[in-house]
């Protein structure tokens, strides 16, 4: 509004100057509007292969992760199949110094008297 009122009182520069009318054809605006989405999506852009990046690295990482999981899961089992065959067989071979003893007191005389017979 000031430049209007200063074009009335006699200012040449501003009498003559009209407002910019020129018509920007489809190319021009096409160009402005890439350039402006360029330099606006540029940060985004970066930002965006800097999630990749770290989403990469940590797929990596649980990888690894699921890997050293699996890797100790299967010594555990491992671990496990031992210790029951330990104990299967530290039973069988109690079970058979149990045979041996029982078989040894059958074959000797007993000083029991038994009470009554049972029916």
């Amino acid at each position: 509004m000031v430049e209007v009122n200063r074009a009335r009182f006699g200012q040449p520069e501003l009498r003559d100057a009209q407002p910019s009318t020129t018509r920007f054809d489809d190319l021009q605006i096409r160009a402005a509007m890439t350039e402006t989405l360029r330099q606006q999506a540029a940060p985004i852009s970066r930002r965006l292969a800097e999630v990749k990046g770290l989403s990469n690295n940590a797929i990596r990482r649980l990888e690894s992760i699921e890997q050293t999981i699996e890797s100790e899961r299967n010594a555990r089992v491992d671990d496990l199949t031992v210790l029951v065959e330990l104990l299967t067989e530290g039973w069988r071979a109690m079970n058979l110094r149990l045979e041996r003893i029982e078989a040894a007191l059958e074959r000797q005389p007993s000083n029991v008297v038994p009470i009554r017979e049972s029916a």
